[in-house]
């Protein structure tokens, strides 16, 4: 419940814990690449924060957003 409350989450490689942490979170949450299924938050939660994998070649504009506001947060 903890891992929940975090800013952003970073899913480990098949790592339940951290999935359930994602889950629960109202937060973006970066999964590993080689890992991805289907989103399992809904789409509410999904639409204001970034639910995926963190690529080279394409860096969604919703988990930019969201780690500038978590930027912007900070004193």
């Amino acid at each position: 419940l903890l891992l929940s409350r975090s800013s952003i989450l970073i899913a480990a490689n098949g790592s339940t814990f951290s999935y359930w942490a994602g889950f629960l979170a109202d937060a973006p949450l970066i999964k590993h690449p080689d890992h991805l299924h289907a989103s399992f938050r809904p789409d509410e939660i999904n639409k204001h924060f970034y639910e995926g994998p963190m690529l080279h070649d394409a860096i969604d504009l919703l988990l930019i957003k969201n780690i500038r506001s978590i930027i912007a947060q900070k004193p």
